[in-house]
């Protein structure tokens, strides 16, 4: 119980307190809700909700309109001091990533594709669709093409485990730089079926050109990011 002859204001005793049982509960657990905790503390409901709204601005908790309020599963950082893979920002957070592969085809690009991956010409390309998951949750949609002159096969099991992965071990063609480019989106009807989200939700649309060593494009990608489970780390001008 909270201790009213402590100088910690009430709510943040409230605060404390719940953080801590929230590190034991399983993400998207519902919580008890204002009225009832406001019980167990002997506090007004405004006090918890203070509390709650400040764990909820802090990323632990998330609320749904006339449903309750719920434990947040662990936020996924993306840090670029490298050129970073999804599955490899989704590991170092100690989920486990995964991927639904929603469509893998050789094709001849449109006027577009082929400016951004540089190709001139009858060139064909790979188009790699993919959600990608952090526990089995849906958690990126993203469609990936590469130059078929620099990836001449690709097969189901490649994507599914690492693209990038099989760039490197196979064709020894990981980028190893990009330019990407970062604009809010919400979700439209076909990207919140795709990632179990409702419409309208705030997604990052990413699009990303990735280069070799040698300045070789080898990939542009398109992915949009739920905003609610990614935040993005940039490090500028960082001591080496």
């Amino acid at each position: 119980m909270i201790d009213r002859q402590l100088d910690i204001p009430l709510y943040q005793q409230i605060k404390q307190k719940l953080a801590r049982t929230i590190e034991s509960l399983e993400p998207h657990k519902r919580i008890p809700s204002e009225p009832k905790l406001a019980e167990i503390f002997g506090v007004s409901r405004g006090t918890v909700q203070q509390a709650i709204n400040e764990l909820v601005t802090e990323g632990l908790l998330y609320r749904i309109p006339k449903s309750g309020t719920y434990v947040r599963p662990p936020i996924i950082q993306r840090h670029f001091q490298k050129l970073p893979s999804y599955s490899e920002d989704i590991r170092q957070r100690g989920l486990t990533p995964g991927a639904w592969l929603i469509e893998l085809a050789m094709e001849i690009p449109n006027h577009q594709i082929s400016r951004y991956l540089n190709i001139r010409g009858e060139g064909t390309v790979w188009r790699v669709k993919r959600v990608h998951t952090a526990d089995e949750e849906p958690v990126i949609l993203s469609t990936s093409y590469l130059p078929t002159l620099l990836v001449p096969e690709l097969t189901k099991e490649d994507v599914l485990k690492s693209l990038y992965h099989t760039l490197d071990k196979r064709y020894q063609k990981r980028p190893t730089w990009a330019h990407e480019t970062y604009t809010a989106q919400k979700a439209d009807q076909v990207i919140a079926s795709l990632l179990g989200v409702t419409p309208d939700t705030a997604l990052l649309k990413a699009e990303r050109i990735s280069f070799l060593n040698d300045g070789q494009i080898v990939e542009y990608a398109l992915s949009f990011i739920r905003g609610d489970r990614f935040e993005i780390h940039i490090d500028i001008n960082s001591p080496r």
